[in-house]
């Protein structure tokens, strides 16, 4: 029995219409994500809860910020000891990219490289999975809704499918050999993530300067930092400025709602118990 290469489960992916299924079920859900939100935008209520379908559509405001990044490394780096702020930070790739031989130079200091899949599609494959929903039907609250359930669960269904496919795709040693393999509708290619690095050897060996120059930190851990009462939240918002508050809309089960918010506060108390 021949073993499928990741180009072969690529054109059966195609072939069998599933990664047709899924860009249509991401374009309908994300149309009609649309549609309610144009609908419930005017209202006051920035929360909608639907019991009759265990639904909730809410507006969740996002801060963006613009971060001085040196300025909160340098605070990091006075008020707490290497081994505790180290993890705060990562390296900025962009910046580190402009240091001559840097990709030689950071061998050493390497973890071990991940890789994802990426498909590429040639005119022929474009054209088959090319979207046209032709759906001018107006519908209202309660249609939208409907439609959103049935999509998201669909939804998952074939993000979990894809995701197995490419789990497998990693595995095709031809892939593996040769980086990229071509197929009918294209190519599928393994291509290396950006790398990771034992930043505590970097510190060790290129000091603190390396950081502030080329460092990047990890918000939601320096929030955790806030939280454990390592720092003080004021002095750390003396170095963002907020630039937009971006409105974003969600629509989810109730049930997942009560599940995101116990995730948090379990989050929270963990956090709260384990500080030093």
């Amino acid at each position: 029995m021949k073993i499928q290469t990741a180009a072969d489960l690529m054109e059966q992916f195609i072939e069998d219409g599933i990664y047709y299924e899924k860009k249509y079920v991401e374009t309908k859900l994300k149309d009609n994500k649309k549609a309610l939100k144009n609908i419930l935008i005017a209202s006051d209520m920035k929360r909608h809860e639907y019991k009759n379908l265990n639904m909730v559509a809410k507006f969740i405001p996002r801060m963006i910020y613009e971060w001085d990044e040196k300025g909160v490394i340098e605070y990091l780096i006075d008020y707490l000891v290497p081994e505790v702020y180290i993890d705060c930070l990562t390296i900025d790739h962009k910046k580190i990219a402009s240091i001559k031989n840097w990709n030689e130079m950071s061998k050493p200091f390497r973890q071990k490289a991940s890789n994802h899949i990426k498909l590429n599609f040639n005119t022929t494959g474009k054209q088959l999975l090319k979207i046209d929903l032709e759906d001018h039907q107006t519908k209202d609250e309660q249609k939208l809704l409907v439609e959103i359930k049935v999509l998201q669960k669909k939804n998952q269904f074939l993000v979990d499918d894809f995701h197995m496919l490419k789990e497998k795709m990693v595995q095709c040693n031809q892939l593996k050999e040769k980086r990229k393999l071509p197929c009918k509708y294209g190519s599928v290619s393994l291509v290396e993530n950006k790398p990771t690095y034992d930043l505590h050897r970097l510190l060790d060996v290129f000091g603190e300067s390396l950081f502030l120059d080329y460092g990047h930190v990890n918000k939601q851990q320096l929030n955790e930092f806030v939280q454990k009462g390592f720092i003080h939240k004021k002095e750390v918002e003396a170095f963002r400025t907020l630039k937009d508050i971006r409105l974003d809309f969600v629509v989810m089960s109730i049930e997942s709602e009560q599940r995101m918010l116990e995730g948090m506060n379990r989050r929270n108390k963990y956090i709260q118990n384990n500080c030093s």
